[in-house]
């Protein structure tokens, strides 16, 4: 008999015929195979319970079917597989999303190997067609507190893996927000919970603006608003932290709102014009309507392909990045964020921008310049690339509110400091840098970084 995973899974179904197999799909295509898999029937009203007793006649071993008598939502749902559940760990998984094969190995290895952690997470991403990424050992991790998570949630359900002895759940008179009220309480009880920074699972909608509970965006600030409510009633909140976090909600609802309002609206093009000045007449041939020509393409691409990658130290590649980022919230963004770093390069900062960020899309115009990207950030799984000239450059906004924060606009003065540790004297006269930070519909904040 083959090895399994000490989980039990977890898939609360309500008229989600049209997604279960998928979902399934992913659970059984893992590496390491749970224990148990419980699918529970929230009284649907479609095919999903025809779809469910299917399953189990064909994986009798390993699923078992809870049906309820009425509908009750997602919290008792889950509650319900957890209290049956027979395994260490219960592992939750929506019928509309999917999972990465090493999943379960990765998440219950880190919790077996750290026996002190209530509860784990990890990246959870927007589905994107292609090969999975290979996750090796030793995986990143970062910790949050219960403030962290006051700012914004930083763990998606399908993400998700407790012990089974965990006193709390789920909130169950609540439909909306209740996975963010059990996290906050689970964060407040331990003082932080960690996250396994690799995409591990997969969502196949944008969490806002589209069908499924949270398009329901009254209803959802509804829940979180209970919830840092419940916080404070609990003492774990005092009276003005309660006022500050739930003002600092609002606005991330109307943010939402607007968000949603966008994505309805279709794909919005996104055009981006980064020039390079060395001096104001060619200012003014930009001016002038001069395109990027295929010669500066070549030659960027030539100086990437000879820019010797390994005169920097890791130590210092990191001191200059933070130089060159200091100011940039990188703590605020949600595992979900996406950015663009666009005219990379040789990847040199996108490499370390990556494992901050749920998902980068780095974009040059030269082919040379991207392979050289590419062996930068070789193991890399939240990245993808693309060869694009910005005259014609589109990105797919439909998530993301084109909401410009920050215009980062300089002389040079930072560039000038760490020319010699680059590539010898700075001979511009003027430098422009040219950074967007944009609101993401699944969090505060996606970025893109133009012409760095």
């Amino acid at each position: 008999m083959p090895d399994l995973a000490p989980v039990t899974v977890i898939i609360p179904c309500y008229n989600c015929s049209g997604t279960l197999w998928r979902a399934l799909d992913s659970v059984i295509k893992q590496s390491l195979l749970p224990s148990e898999i419980i699918l529970v029937n929230d009284a649907s009203t479609d095919d999903t319970g025809a779809i469910i007793d299917s399953i189990s006649q064909q994986l009798p071993e390993c699923v078992r079917v809870v049906t309820l008598p009425f509908n009750a939502g997602p919290s008792v749902a889950r509650n319900t597989g957890w209290d049956l559940a027979k395994s260490p760990y219960i592992a939750f998984l929506d019928a509309d999303d999917a999972w990465h094969p090493q999943k379960l190995a990765v998440q219950s290895g880190w919790m077996d190997d750290h026996p002190e952690a209530l509860m784990s997470g990890h990246i959870c991403v927007e589905y994107r067609q292609g090969p999975n990424n290979v996750v090796t050992d030793p995986v990143k991790v970062r910790c949050f507190s219960l403030r962290d998570m006051l700012v914004s949630n930083r763990f998606s359900t399908p993400a998700v893996m407790v012990r089974r002895e965990l006193a709390l759940r789920f909130p169950k008179e609540k439909s909306h927000a209740e996975d963010y009220h059990l996290w906050l309480f689970v964060t407040a009880s331990c003082e932080r919970i960690c996250r396994i920074e690799v995409p591990l699972a997969w969502y196949f909608k944008p969490a806002y603006g589209a069908s499924g509970l949270s398009a329901a965006l009254w209803k959802m600030e509804l829940g979180e608003l209970n919830a840092i409510r419940s916080l404070y009633r609990s003492s774990y909140l005092s009276v003005p932290e309660w006022l500050i976090f739930s003002g600092f909600s609002w606005a991330k609802f109307l943010r939402r709102g607007i968000a949603a309002g966008m994505y309805r609206l279709g794909y919005l093009q996104m055009k981006v014009f980064v020039h390079r000045f060395f001096s104001q007449e060619s200012f003014s041939a930009h001016s002038n309507s001069q395109r990027l020509s295929n010669q500066v393409v070549k030659s960027f691409g030539e100086e990437w392909s000879r820019f010797p990658q390994h005169v920097l130290t890791e130590t210092e590649r990191l001191e200059i990045f933070d130089d060159y980022f200091s100011d940039f919230p990188w703590d605020d963004l949600p595992e979900e964020s996406r950015g663009a770093d666009i005219g990379c390069g040789s990847g040199r900062w996108a490499a370390v921008a990556a494992p901050r960020a749920g998902w980068l899309t780095c974009v040059d115009a030269s082919f040379a310049a991207l392979e050289v990207a590419r062996r930068t950030m070789a193991g890399q799984g939240n990245v993808d690339f693309r060869q694009a000239d910005v005259k014609n450059l589109r990105l797919r906004m439909a998530n993301w509110i084109l909401h410009i924060l920050w215009v980062c606009c300089t002389m040079c003065r930072k560039h000038r400091k760490h020319c010699a540790a680059l590539r010898g004297p700075c001979v511009r006269e003027e430098c422009f840098s040219y950074t967007y930070i944009m609101h993401s519909t699944t969090g505060p904040r996606g970025f893109a970084c133009c012409g760095v």
